[in-house]
């Protein structure tokens, strides 16, 4: 009864201070995604739930530090879980700020092994993986990001620049002159920019986002000690692009709803060419997701 109370006043104290700007909704859908990043192309689909809060337009000063409120998005699915978090650091303008942007991916990736493979650990343990075999190879992507953002009715093709420290963690094959094995565990850490674009009115909306970005890998490095071998060749540039298009459609006053479909592509090559140390292809994912949810504004 006490957190019944406490959701209740909260929804009131929205209402009496926000203007249909800002909004709670819940999210229903589908995820597909699929990498290369093993010898063999790896996959996930399953359903998704979640829910979103979104305080981002909600002006609770014109200027200043922490002028606006927070946003945050949760997503989950079987084998797939995406934390969102956006914080307001300082708005200058009405319309314009610099935020703290925190995003955490986690997705369980399926593989069959056509021909048996020799995978090594970060502590230097091997283990050989028959063929038919089915395996589950855990990726995640953590990503912290301070941002520009410029919000006059959303019209700019660009009104999105920022900086973000990348990390994301796999399995992955690569060809090292120390080892034998076919894939290890694969890290790869970095800066980069990001530049993009969103939207969110009424009606039609399209966003897109662009990440790029220098990246150190490792490929099980405390076994292999390919850093030590080549620096050069154990580094690689990321390019992630994201598109993403939803509808608002009104349902009843406060009410929305809103489908959306989501596509993303990202590519991580190595910069150096003719190695002799270290050798990987491009790890290569591709995702998609079609969702639709149901938004009450305050």
């Amino acid at each position: 009864m006490t957190i019944k109370l406490i959701f209740l006043s909260i929804l009131i104290l929205l209402k009496a201070s926000f203007a249909q700007s800002e909004y709670i909704s819940l999210i229903s859908g589908y995820q597909s995604a699929e990498h290369n990043f093993l010898p063999d192309d790896a996959s996930l689909s399953t359903v998704i739930y979640g829910a979103t809060l979104d305080l981002s337009e909600w002006r609770l000063k014109q200027q200043g530090i922490m002028a606006r409120g927070p946003k945050l998005s949760y997503k989950q699915g079987t084998g797939f879980q995406h934390l969102n978090v956006q914080i307001p650091l300082y708005h200058w303008h009405k319309h314009q700020g610099i935020w703290l942007q925190a995003s955490q991916q986690n997705k369980n990736m399926e593989m069959t092994v056509s021909n048996s493979i020799v995978f090594l650990n970060d502590q230097n343990l091997s283990n050989t993986i028959g063929a038919g075999s089915k395996i589950l190879a855990e990726h995640s992507i953590n990503k912290y990001q301070l941002y520009w953002h410029e919000a006059i009715e959303y019209k700019a093709p660009l009104n999105l620049i920022g900086v973000f420290y990348y990390s994301e963690a796999s399995p992955a094959a690569s060809t090292i002159s120390t080892s034998n094995a076919d894939f290890f565990d694969g890290v790869f850490t970095g800066f980069g920019l990001a530049v993009g674009r969103l939207s969110d009115v009424k009606g039609a909306n399209f966003q897109w986002k662009l990440n790029l970005a220098q990246l150190d890998m490792s490929f099980s490095d405390n076994a292999t000690k390919h850093r030590v071998a080549s620096k050069k060749e154990s580094s690689g540039y990321l390019l992630d692009l994201k598109l993403e298009w939803h509808y608002r459609y009104y349902l009843a006053p406060y009410w929305y709803l809103v489908p959306q479909i989501n596509l993303g592509y990202s590519t991580l090559f190595q910069n150096k060419t003719n190695p002799v140390n270290i050798e990987f292809k491009a790890l290569n994912t591709l995702s998609a997701s079609s969702l639709i949810s149901l938004q009450h504004r305050f």
